[in-house]
């Protein structure tokens, strides 16, 4: 394999097969999914050191391992040797590495052939649904790029989607009715963020430049989902970018957003790219617990279960023997709350997959409004 490539020409794969503790399988969404280590970090850095020295060539079929994974992170936080503290847990940053071997095989034309045809959608449609046309009205908001405007509202690949494009006006009004000065981009670039993970990094290039001269233009830009919250605040490096529930937070502790309390109990969903990924735990609970009784998953925060459907699995049918949102909607039925809430609008995709009452938390926000 190409020495460029930083897992290959290093000993990170050798610590963890060395240690051979397995306990990367727990609560990993694809051993829990498939029943099968290969698909775990520590499968998938065996694999990958096997074909760093030639015991296994460079394939389409080996590929399609690298396939699986949802770059949840979880597997970094059960990592025995990321125990010992923040430098490991850097050192053996699974999900960046998965996208750098992603990389490798893309570059060689091997990319799967469900992972080419969402690329393929993200170049042809700026979309990995294929969806040619945007599903939300938004004449009455702001050309951020023609009027000036405050705050850039960003909306992700959720405009293309007819569920979570309801809950993208759901923030909208929740902007206007408290008289906040926004606009959007009539014409909204892809973050790049499937792009990057799914390893097609010509692509992410492109629109992370193509990006870069619009966001920087703005004091602070307001994002609907938490991948492309990351991509903009850790893979850009930009420092005005605000995730929604975070916003919403700072405008109730301004007095703008008042709640009224509803007889109703929620769950609260942590998205790994909210959460795990960026730390971001206590504002969407804190929105939430001021309008309704609030439980807890019984893994939560940093160890949160991934929903299934990141690294565009939420589009992908991939063979599985099952699927994690099905444990965790049996979670939900044990409780027995009223609503599952998240941030997150694949969450909300994959959640609602399992026929739950699923809320994004703009939703719960503008419902609960006192106007």
């Amino acid at each position: 394999m190409n020495d460029s490539y930083v897992l290959l020409n290093t000993d990170h794969p050798r610590i963890c097969m060395e240690c051979r503790c397995h306990y990367c399988r727990e609560g990993c969404t694809q051993y829990i999914e498939t029943r099968d280590s290969v698909y775990t970090a520590y499968g998938m850095y065996v694999l990958a050191f096997a074909c760093r020295i030639g015991l296994v060539e460079p394939t389409k079929e080996l590929a399609e391992y690298y396939q699986y994974c949802t770059t949840c992170g979880l597997c970094k936080y059960r990592c025995t040797v990321s125990l010992l503290g923040t430098f490991y847990r850097k050192i053996l940053d699974i999900p960046k590495h998965v996208a750098e071997i992603r990389a490798y095989f893309i570059e060689r034309g091997l990319a799967p052939t469900q992972t080419a045809r969402l690329l393929e959608n993200l170049k042809k449609y700026n979309n990995p649904q294929g969806v040619s046309k945007p599903l939300i009205s938004n004449k009455n908001v702001k050309d951020a790029l023609k009027e000036k405007t405050e705050i850039l509202f960003y909306m992700g690949d959720s405009i293309y989607d007819q569920r979570n494009s309801k809950a993208l006006e759901s923030a909208i009004n929740i902007l206007k009715n408290v008289e906040i000065d926004f606009g959007i981009l009539k014409d909204e670039p892809n973050s790049g963020d499937l792009a990057l993970r799914l390893g097609e990094l010509g692509l992410f290039e492109m629109l992370k430049e193509k990006n870069l001269e619009i966001l920087e233009r703005f004091e602070n830009v307001i994002v609907f989902s938490p991948h492309d919250f990351h991509t903009f605040k850790n893979d850009y490096g930009l420092n005005n970018i605000t995730h929604i529930s975070v916003f919403l937070k700072e405008l109730m502790d301004e007095g703008k957003i008042k709640l009224r309390k509803i007889n109703e109990r929620a769950i609260y969903k942590d998205p790994c790219y909210l959460g795990r990924h960026n730390g971001i735990f206590d504002e969407p609970r804190d929105v939430i617990s001021s309008t309704m009784e609030l439980e807890e998953f019984y893994a939560n925060r940093y160890m949160a279960m991934c929903c299934g459907g990141g690294s565009g699995h939420a589009w992908m049918d991939l063979e599985k023997k099952d699927r994690i949102s099905k444990l965790l909607a049996r979670e939900v039925r044990e409780k027995e709350v009223d609503v599952v809430i998240t941030a997150c609008p694949v969450c909300t995709t994959m959640l609602e997959g399992e026929n739950l009452k699923t809320l994004n938390i703009v939703e719960v926000v503008e419902r609960n409004m006192e106007v």
